[in-house]
């Protein structure tokens, strides 16, 4: 409940705005959401994330340094994207066998792409992020071959 010396500005928009009951609407500082269209589409995109997760993988590719290298190595190639640095690749959750292995992360010139792999479910979760336009369906089914995954449940994110 909105304390009486607030008022909501546009009930239609369920805009989280609100101000001051004696404020005009038109105060800079509390903007008023009547001019807001709620039908009108987003139009500025900041970026494009795939989202992947991959079951029945390989676990000689995603237990294995040199290949997780060659997957971002190729699949930078492919989406026609810049490395920014070396690919880390830390091996660790050693204490329990259903944690350990690999996560990857490697910054890209439009942002990054990120990994972790379960050798104990032989499951792999990797995050392509980028403010640059690129063929995610292309890089879905690279990244299915590469690790010659049973299945992928993917989404695409316009963000």
């Amino acid at each position: 409940m909105i304390p009486e010396k607030y008022s909501v500005t546009d009930e239609l928009t369920h805009s989280p705005e609100v101000r001051l009951a004696n404020e005009p609407s038109g105060n800079p500082t509390f903007p008023s959401t009547s001019k807001l269209d709620p039908l009108k589409k987003k139009t500025n995109v900041f970026g494009y994330e795939l989202i992947l997760d991959l079951s029945g993988c390989d676990l000689a590719v995603m237990s294995s340094k040199k290949k997780l290298s060659q997957y971002v190595d190729e699949l930078c190639k492919l989406i026609k994207m810049k490395k920014f640095g070396k690919v880390q690749l830390p091996y660790f959750g050693l204490d329990k066998p259903f944690t350990k292995g690999y996560s990857l992360l490697q910054f890209i010139e439009t942002s990054s792409i990120t990994g972790h792999f379960s050798e104990y479910w032989r499951k792999s979760y990797i995050n392509i992020f980028s403010c640059q336009k690129y063929d995610h369906k292309l890089a879905e089914k690279f990244t299915k071959e590469f690790f010659k995954a049973e299945s992928i449940k993917s989404t695409f994110l316009t963000r």
